[in-house]
């Protein structure tokens, strides 16, 4: 178990991965890339959740998922309510240039790790990337691996 680790983007393993990390003793390390934050979803991906289920059949609904979550649901997965039980974990927080990330996700999260008192907490912006980091994959992958062998003793 010790080495095991989640690495995610988004709301599929950004948040999830600190959520599961900050519930299971056995997960120890979390790499969390631009996670995304239980919070009011701007316009853009109101229309974009909307334009995946017609893309799909309705098969994937993810406006219909995220209505779904109950407050205690949007609790549990608030990375800064989770900040606290992991201080002792190996977790990477990697993010992009956008503002409104920067602002309203990335700079809160670091605060709350920062005040919890982590003990393994590492956070880089990837510069010039885009929110898909199309443009950075590569050095990324170099990154997170680098961070693992030196950070973590992968």
């Amino acid at each position: 178990p010790d080495r095991i680790a989640a690495l995610g983007k988004s709301g599929g393993g950004g948040m999830n991965g600190s959520t599961v990390a900050s519930e299971n003793p056995n997960l120890n390390t979390v790499i969390a890339v631009e996670p995304a934050m239980m919070r009011t979803l701007p316009p853009e991906y109101v229309k974009h959740f909307a334009d995946m289920k017609e893309s799909t059949a309705g098969r994937i609904d993810t406006g219909r998922w995220l209505a779904e979550l109950t407050p205690a649901d949007r609790d549990r997965m608030n990375m800064i309510k989770a900040a606290p039980k992991l201080v002792d974990k190996n977790v990477l927080l990697i993010g992009s240039m956008g503002q409104d990330y920067l602002q309203n996700i990335h700079r809160p999260l670091v605060r709350a790790m920062t005040d919890a008192g982590a003990k393994h907490f590492s956070e880089v912006i990837l510069e010039a990337a885009n929110e898909f980091f199309l443009t950075k994959r590569i050095a990324m992958a170099r990154l997170v691996i680098s961070w693992l062998k030196q950070e973590c003793g992968f």
